[in-house]
């Protein structure tokens, strides 16, 4: 399981994103609102998933890698867009 970026923690906190989102809604242009909620959903489950399976017929070990946002705004993931652009 990924570690949450400080970001994500941030927006999670006592749900500061959401309290935001609802108080300054008119005022808020949609491409943030989606780049906030991939950020939220990155890593998780919601954005889809892949499954390994050992080859072992006798082996029932199996793990799930969940999809990354690939959003530039991502701590993570914008970090890695950097580092391979450079």
């Amino acid at each position: 399981m990924r570690i949450p970026s400080k970001l994500k923690h941030l927006l999670h906190t006592k749900q500061l994103w959401w309290r935001y989102y609802l108080k300054h809604k008119d005022q808020i242009r949609p491409v943030v609102v989606d780049n906030i909620i991939k950020i939220l959903s990155c890593g998780l489950r919601t954005l889809g998933y892949t499954t390994f399976a050992c080859s072992n017929p006798h082996c029932s070990h199996t793990k799930i890698v969940c999809f990354s946002c690939k959003s530039r705004f991502c701590n993570t993931c914008g970090y890695k867009a950097t580092q391979q652009w450079i």
